[in-house]
């Protein structure tokens, strides 16, 4: 039986969320997490209906989350290109894009940090520097 394509976000997102829960496994939560991104990633790109999805480009994504950038923490970002990333391969694997543009969701620098050990006390730093 040939599968119907989702005419819409919402049916698109449930689509999305009945594989991310009955599929993959997710707890509710992160399935929640994974909505809310993918529903803003399709409202800001104005995608109506699932046939919209094929005509997303690399460009579009990285738009998107440049876009997005200078709205949240990188921690943050990173969850959001994690989230994507996923949706795009399941959309994908449902025929709604041809190509895999999950490749196209950039990695997400982050900041690291070099603290030097907390279990160390003022003296024993003292004696290591020395």
């Amino acid at each position: 039986m040939k599968k119907h394509p989702p005419k819409r976000p919402k049916q698109i997102l449930r689509s999305y969320g009945d594989h991310l829960a009955g599929v993959a496994g997710l707890a509710p939560k992160t399935c929640d997490n994974h909505d809310r991104d993918v529903s803003g990633f399709l409202e800001a790109l104005r995608i109506g209906k699932s046939a919209e999805l094929a005509k997303l480009t690399a460009v579009d994504i990285t738009r998107y989350l440049t876009d997005r950038s200078a709205h949240y923490q990188p921690a943050s970002l990173r969850q959001v290109a994690a989230s994507l990333r996923g949706f795009l391969q399941f959309a994908q694997q449902q025929g709604w894009i041809s190509q895999d543009l999950s490749l196209a969701v950039p990695a997400i620098a982050s900041r690291v940090h070099h603290d030097l050990p907390g279990y160390l006390s003022e003296v024993q730093l003292e004696l290591v520097l020395a």
